[in-house]
């Protein structure tokens, strides 16, 4: 019974990702830039694979190793027309690729304090981020 459980979880949380534009892969489908990324950041480096049309955007996050009161190390790779850029390479405590609007690609990331201009990591920050085709850059409102 609990193995059935289990393995029903698995297909709902399987299907909700893709739902969600969130398509899990194997590592061997990864482009070599952003595998590179994974294995730099071994033990514990997870990606995350985002799809919108036919925009594929990876973000890489290392291991707690990697993390602090600033966030986590993370690279974020934006794949479009067959051609792979890095967007992002820093840390941050959450970047989420953001798909509510039709004709550009943003990004929220949460930021530790100091990135914000805070006086302390204690206060994190959120800054809406877009993509232009070559960089990020703070988005319009």
């Amino acid at each position: 019974m609990i193995a059935s459980t289990t393995r029903i979880l698995i297909i709902i949380a399987a299907k909700l990702a893709v739902a969600c534009g969130r398509v899990p892969q194997s590592p061997q489908a990864l482009p070599t830039d952003v595998q590179r990324e994974v294995d730099k950041g071994q033990p514990g480096a997870s990606y995350q694979i985002s799809v919108k049309g036919g925009t594929k955007v990876y973000v890489v996050t290392y291991g707690t190793e990697f993390c602090g009161s600033g966030g986590c190390s993370q690279v974020v790779f934006i794949q479009e027309d067959g051609k792979l850029q890095k967007a992002f390479d820093g840390f941050a405590k959450e970047v989420d690729p953001n798909f509510e609007y039709p004709d550009e690609l943003r990004f929220n990331f949460l930021l530790s304090g100091l990135a914000c201009n805070k006086a302390d990591n204690a206060s994190p920050c959120e800054r809406e981020m877009a993509w232009t085709g070559d960089k990020l850059v703070r988005a319009a409102r």
